[in-house]
């Protein structure tokens, strides 16, 4: 079968897609979930989001108290994960590439009860008691890549060797729609091509204008929800390039072992009717 251009095209259009720059905006915290402290008290776990401009929203996990303090924070990267079942055992994945940099929240040296009375945006109260999940205020500030961890630590060694399965565990849904996206049209295009291919006259000339039509219909649509994951959802861009090139080629890959076992069949079929 022919090469794949739909791949390639793809591909080289995601790339593009990656050097737009985005819209400035707020600082702008998002609530994972809440844990209990020692003392029964709820404790946040959040995200804070700063402005990437020309790149993801810069972030870092971050502990808040039912008062509005922040009382621990990781240190600031492209992407954090996070696994937070308690407060005694509450880790954060910060990670700009391909490998994490696993941090273990110190929980007893957390002030629980520690206030911010001078810097607490409106729709705090609302934010603390669940009515709103996303709190957007420049009082909250923007996180900075030069920021150090508070109150987490550097954690074991062989997390950062496994972090490719904390990345994608952390991903896992996005990266399987990104695989179905483009793993679809590399497995039906060239099948759907070689049957235009066998007919003839205007039926021929329809089949593949119709083809063309849906398959730059299904581009620009990849091509959307594949800025939408990257910028809006922000994915880390290496793992999303390495899952769109493996599901695309197995897609291609599985296509032609299709392809190739009907014509093989059509073969034997033909031979036996020779036969007879």
């Amino acid at each position: 079968m022919k090469r794949n251009f739909l791949t390639d095209g793809l591909l080289a259009s995601l790339c593009f897609l990656s050097m737009l720059p985005a819209q400035a905006h707020r600082p702008y915290a998002v609530k994972e979930y809440t844990i209990q402290g020692p003392n029964k008290q709820n404790m946040i776990v959040e995200k804070l989001f700063g402005d990437g401009i020309f790149s993801g929203d810069p972030v870092r996990l971050q502990i808040r108290n039912q008062q509005g303090a922040v009382i621990a924070h990781s240190q600031t990267a492209t992407h954090v994960g996070v696994f937070c079942p308690s407060i005694q055992f509450c880790w954060a994945f910060p990670y700009d590439d391909l490998l994490v940099e696993p941090l273990l929240l110190d929980y007893e040296k957390l002030q629980y009860n520690a206030s911010d009375v001078t810097n607490q945006p409106e729709a705090l109260a609302d934010y603390l008691s669940g009515a709103i999940k996303v709190l957007r205020d420049d009082r909250l500030g923007y996180p900075s890549y030069r920021d150090t961890p508070q109150n987490f630590s550097t954690g074991s060694p062989l997390l950062k060797i496994l972090s490719p399965f904390i990345i994608i565990g952390d991903n896992f849904l996005t990266f399987l729609v990104l695989a179905l996206i483009y793993f679809l049209p590399s497995f039906l295009s060239p099948i759907y091509h070689a049957f235009s291919l066998r007919k003839s006259g205007l039926r021929k000339l329809g089949l593949l204008s119709m083809g063309w039509l849906l398959l730059i219909s299904y581009t620009i649509l990849a091509l959307f929800v594949s800025f939408i994951i990257l910028f809006t959802w922000s994915t880390p861009f290496i793992y999303c390039l390495v899952i769109i090139g493996g599901s695309a080629r197995a897609g291609a890959y599985l296509s032609q072992k299709v392809y190739l076992k009907r014509l093989s069949a059509q073969s034997t079929a033909s031979g036996a009717e020779a036969l007879t």
